[in-house]
């Protein structure tokens, strides 16, 4: 598993319970009525077979991308690494400074005894250098001091270093551990809210998403199973304009059959033409993610979720952003 030992506990002490992606609350699944619980069960036993074999077929197909942090002699360290690289910038952007840092830290003991100083140096071609140091080094610490710089192998302790959440943790255990841990970021959600549309809400809690997660994930071939859900949402099952006809889960999708009432598939549709429209719009003025919240007055988190399809905007969110853009509503809805 790398360099150094991975602290072992019980298997039902891995699985426990996911409290949430990495900052973000959701109300628990258990708020579901007996009726709306049962209705979603029947629809994932219905999906589950068709579900795993079409996925796992695009996922081992040669579908999948490549990414050094991927590969299966990665220590959990390694892939935790690659998480922090991975937040606020592009797979392409981490991969380049990547493993020039893991030659300079190949160890949590090593990361934290370094200075943030050597640390941001480290980070400056994927920007945010002084945030991401102060993270790396938090982390490092922690383990260092808690975990005697090894990576615990409990969600429960996963979530308690520095900067985990629930998303991070379980692609640690999934990808660098071995363990069955269904991974669930902005691409799975989109993913199973689409096939599943017709038996959750279309704002579901991360709860009720996970929970399907669980229960589609094949133990035997999660770590695959994770992966290629991740770039089936990056590549095909987009945030706007899905790539629908290219979809190995077409078959099994409620979005895509469309057997969804008309007011549901009228908010998709208007979500991913506003997502297409402010992402188009802003990078026509030139400004970033940052540049954008600033003038409008809102936080970058929210442009992020407008431009990824997430959310649909209020109507004086829109007029935030077009007076921001010098542009009319019209034009972004």
């Amino acid at each position: 598993m790398g360099r150094y030992r991975v602290v072992r506990s019980s298997s039902s002490a891995i699985l426990g319970t996911l409290r949430g992606r990495e900052g973000v609350n959701h109300r628990d699944v258990s708020l579901m009525s007996r009726t709306e619980t049962d209705k979603l069960d029947l629809a994932i036993e219905e999906k589950v077979t068709q579900f795993r074999r079409k996925l796992l077929r695009y996922a081992c197909g040669g579908n999948r991308r490549q990414f050094p942090w991927r590969e299966k002699t990665r220590s959990p360290y390694e892939v935790l690494i690659a998480e922090v690289l991975l937040k606020r910038t592009t797979s392409t952007a981490a991969a380049k400074i990547y493993e020039a840092f893991l030659l300079r830290f190949p160890d949590p003991l090593v990361l934290s005894r370094a200075s943030t100083e050597e640390i941001a140096e480290h980070f400056t071609k994927v920007g945010l250098q002084w945030q991401r140091a102060d993270a790396a080094k938090k982390l490092a610490l922690y383990l260092a001091e808690v975990d005697r710089g090894e990576i615990p192998n409990e969600m429960d302790r996963l979530l308690l270093i520095p900067g985990v959440g629930g998303y991070t943790a379980r692609s640690v255990l999934s990808v660098g551990m071995g363990i069955a841990c269904a991974v669930v970021d902005s691409n799975v959600e989109r993913i199973l809210q689409r096939v599943f549309m017709r038996s959750i809400p279309l704002k579901s809690p991360l709860s009720v998403v996970q929970k399907i997660a669980d229960k589609l994930l094949p133990v035997a071939h999660h770590r695959e199973f994770n992966l290629g859900m991740l770039d089936l949402g990056a590549l095909i099952c987009r945030p706007a304009f899905p790539r629908c006809q290219e979809c190995p889960l077409a078959k099994v999708c409620d979005y895509r059959l469309r057997g969804v009432t008309a007011a549901a598939t009228k908010s998709y549709v208007e979500r991913d033409r506003v997502a297409v429209s402010v992402r188009r719009a802003r990078k026509k003025k030139r400004l970033t993610l940052v540049e954008l919240a600033r003038k409008a007055r809102i936080s970058k988190q929210t442009v992020i979720r407008i431009e990824s399809g997430k959310s649909m905007p209020l109507p004086e969110t829109i007029q935030k952003i077009a007076n921001a853009l010098d542009v009319s509503t019209k034009t972004l809805t």
